[in-house]
């Protein structure tokens, strides 16, 4: 299910602290792909980290995950490692999943996107596809993060168009999955990028990006607002209680 087998680059200044079996690990994913619907050749790639410091412990992927990409997994941990990052979206895409990342207070996330590699040099196109990501937090008993896990799912145009949700943005966008291949180089140099912002098309989406901000802001601090009304009622009752 995992695409035959995890590979793992560990941290050089991590704690080893106590590891669980790869075997483990490898079924805990299955059951978590199985759980979500993904098919069985699905990819993976997960972060370890220490809950203590909050740094990296730990890389894991899946040869899958490397057949998709079209590199060799070995060196996706040797980039990994190194900090030699390849975003593997448009710059828009990008940003609109990280503000998703920061102001979502789901442990779970279900998306599709666009995957766009590129050579670091040239910026010529490599591989794109389109992929349903699965991304999920595990955190320990006190709420802080521990791992975080991507299941990748492989999406032919039809499935895209059929999920019907689009693409993970801040802005919308209607097109097809074929037309989302087609359109990828042009998306990954021009159309996408913030540097390209400043015709009548790009205006239009920096104004629904910007109002997208807010309104997920906005949701968040209700939510807080709900939470510190309930500890504050918790607490009442507590100090009425020891009265």
């Amino acid at each position: 299910g995992t695409g035959k087998r995890l590979l793992s680059a560990r941290e050089d200044n991590a704690d080893q602290g106590r590891d669980e079996p790869e075997e483990f690990l490898e079924n805990h994913l299955h059951e978590l792909a199985k759980k979500h619907g993904l098919s069985e050749n699905f990819g993976v790639y997960c972060f370890e980290w220490d809950p203590e410091s909050g740094r990296r412990k730990n890389v894991q992927i899946s040869e899958a995950l490397s057949q998709m990409l079209g590199m060799h997994s070995e060196e996706i941990l040797a980039r990994v490692g190194s900090r030699e990052h390849q975003f593997a979206n448009s710059e828009t895409e990008l940003f609109s999943r990280l503000i998703s990342e920061i102001l979502g207070d789901s442990r779970v996330s279900d998306s599709i996107t666009r995957i766009v590699l590129s050579d670091p040099r040239s910026r010529k196109l490599k591989t794109q596809f389109l992929c349903r990501i699965v991304s999920l937090r595990e955190m320990d008993p006190f709420s802080r993060i521990t791992r975080t896990i991507n299941l990748l799912e492989h999406l032919t145009p039809e499935q895209y168009d059929a999920y019907g949700a689009g693409r993970h943005l801040l802005y919308p966008d209607n097109r097809s999955g074929d037309e989302l291949l087609a359109d990828a180089s042009k998306d990954y140099l021009f159309d996408e990028t913030f540097a390209c912002q400043k015709n009548a098309t790009s205006s239009e989406r920096a104004t629904s990006m910007a109002t997208a901000i807010k309104q997920q802001t906005q949701r968040l601090k209700v939510t807080m607002e709900h939470l510190k009304h309930g500890l504050s009622v918790c607490n009442s009752g507590v100090a009425a209680s020891a009265g």
